[in-house]
């Protein structure tokens, strides 16, 4: 299970990239595993991007329902 989940969202691919490439310096990447250590068991993180999508799914649900 998760102990922590966190989201974090952009407005655009382009501001996710260059918040990105401002985490992968290498001062930064020192920062982020000195914190990170204090808190999390770093061997076991995983990550994710997923991008949102809007579906007419429910559009067509209900349009069936209607018949």
């Amino acid at each position: 299970g998760f102990d922590v989940m966190m989201e974090v969202w952009f407005d655009n691919y382009y501001s996710m990239e260059a918040a990105m490439a401002d985490m992968s310096t290498e001062a930064a990447q020192r920062e982020l595993a000195e914190d990170e250590e204090q808190l999390f068991d770093r061997e076991r993180t995983q990550s994710f991007i997923v991008d949102e999508c809007e579906s007419d799914l429910d559009d067509d649900a209900d349009e069936l329902a209607d018949d």
